[in-house]
Formats: C-alpha cells, structure tokens, sequence
C-alpha cells in the first residue's frame, strides 16, 4: 500500500473510532460521578482538575469499549487482519484496566509486555491502549473541564489531566492562543509567545515555519511553532485563514498533518505527543 492510500485508510480508521467515542461517552456520561471536593481541593492547590491514576475504571466499562474498537479494528484494513486476529483471539487474556495504566503512567514500555504475551505487533497494542485511554479520559473530562479557571491557568499542561498539548489553535475572532490536550481533549488558553513545554518567553528563541501553497489551500492555514531552547514544537491551525464555513475537529487535523510532525522532525525538533497519531515510524514517510 503506498504512503498517500495508507494515510487515507489511517484517517479513516481514525474517524470510525472518534465516532464510536462520541457513542460511547453519550452512553455513559450520566454515570460518572467525581467528587466536587476533590476536584475543588486540587484546583486550589494549582493541580490539574483529576488525576487519572486515582480514578476506579469499572473494567466492564473499559471491556465494552475494547469490544468497540475491535469491531472497527476488523472493518478496517490499516492494521493486518492476520494481527487483528491475533489479538481478538487473546483478548481474554487483556485487561482493559492495565491495558490504560501504561499511557496514563507515562511508562509506554508496559505495551510491549502485553504485545509479547500476546505475539501481537507493538503498534497494534499501543493503538489499542491510546484509544482506551482517551475514551475513558474525554469521559471523565466532559464531567469537569466547564469547572477550569481558564483566568488562572497559565501552564502548559492539560488543567484537567496535566497531559501535553497535542496541537493548538489561533481563534477566528481574536487571534487568542488554545492548546488542545492529547489525551482528554480539553481546550485552554495560553500565552502567545511562550513554550508551552519549557516556559520559554524569549521571542528570539521561538519562531514557526510553514508550507507554501500555491494557490493556497486549507492545508495553508497550518504552520509549525517550534522552540530553539527545548527543541520540542507543536502545530499550529491558525483559523483565520480558514473559510468562515469551516469548522475544524483538532483532533483528526492532527492526525491529517502528520506531514508537518515529519518536517518539523527533519529539522531537528520533537514533539511527547507523536507516538500518539503516528503508530508505525513509517506512517506517511
């Protein structure tokens, strides 16, 4: 499969799973309940909103989207069916709960153990606990993220689950900076000309780049803001340059940009979220 039809089959692989998402969290949104005073405490103490590893995540609820996934997983020809199989044949033996625990504790070693058990691919697990994982965070963020002092917060991290942004926006109306969190897709503002991974507020050391067009095309609208100090960068849509009709979904224009993650990686520069739209390093390559 070539470079341009495989990226087509990703993104449309990736659609399905955002729309079983969206069902999943209109099932189960009533039935969440987080505890005011916590939420109240940790927003005092400067703390992100929830911390992921303290939540209890009924396996039954983790199991049915797994079993959502899968569903997709074999009306789709991304991933081999021979590994698709492979993995619906030991699912009895996956957990869904430890299958989250290695995104939610940053450790994403903890995929490999479950892919040698399994003698399933790497990529195909990860793939698999990434999107667990972001079920079960938008889940529970949705219950919360109306509560963030968007005022008060001026950090980096996600200040709902303290995830890195993914990408970021530049508003239509105002031109005002938001970040978009990779794991539980909370939106909030930052500063214009500040990293928001190292804090970095020298304008001399923060620059971005872009990928002429001609003529341009909504693919202009994008650039990529990177930092000479952490040399980590992030993508930027900037809205107003985009028809008035369009509405954009951050979430799959991250995934449509892989193209930029690749330039910007050219160029010497990295980004803690790629693992997370690109699951094979020759995706899009």
């Amino acid at each position: 499969m070539s470079a341009p039809a495989e990226s087509k089959v990703y993104l449309g692989l990736c659609q399905q799973i955002a729309e079983a998402k969206t069902a999943f969290k209109t099932r189960h949104r009533d039935q969440i309940d987080i505890p005011e005073d916590e939420t109240r405490k940790r927003a005092g103490e400067g703390n992100p909103l929830l911390d992921l590893r303290r939540l209890k995540t009924e396996s039954k609820l983790l199991r049915e989207f797994f079993d959502d996934l899968i569903s997709v997983l074999k009306a789709n020809e991304f991933f081999s069916r021979e590994e698709v199989s492979k993995l619906i044949a030991g699912k009895e033996k996956i957990d869904p709960v430890e299958l989250i625990k290695p995104v939610i504790d940053g450790d994403l070693t903890g995929f490999k153990a479950y892919s040698d058990r399994l003698g399933v691919e790497t990529d195909l697990v990860s793939f698999v606990g990434l999107n667990l994982s972001q079920a079960v965070a938008e889940l529970y963020a949705e219950k919360v993220k109306n509560k963030v002092d968007q005022e008060s917060w001026v950090k980096g991290n996600c200040p709902v689950c303290g995830s890195h942004p993914a990408i970021e926006r530049l508003m239509r109306d105002d031109g005002k900076r938001m970040l978009r969190c990779s794991l539980c897709g909370t939106e909030w503002y930052f500063k214009r000309i500040m990293c928001p991974f190292c804090s970095n507020e020298d304008h001399n050391s923060l620059r971005f780049f872009v990928v002429e067009e001609e003529p341009p095309t909504e693919k202009s609208a994008f650039r990529v803001d990177v930092c000479d100090k952490c040399k980590i960068y992030i993508k930027t849509l900037d809205e107003r340059k985009l028809p008035e009709s369009a509405k954009p979904d951050l979430y799959l224009e991250n995934l449509s940009t892989i193209y930029l993650d690749v330039l910007a990686q050219k160029d010497g520069f990295e980004s803690p979220t790629y693992w997370m739209v690109a699951p094979s390093e020759s995706l899009f390559v």
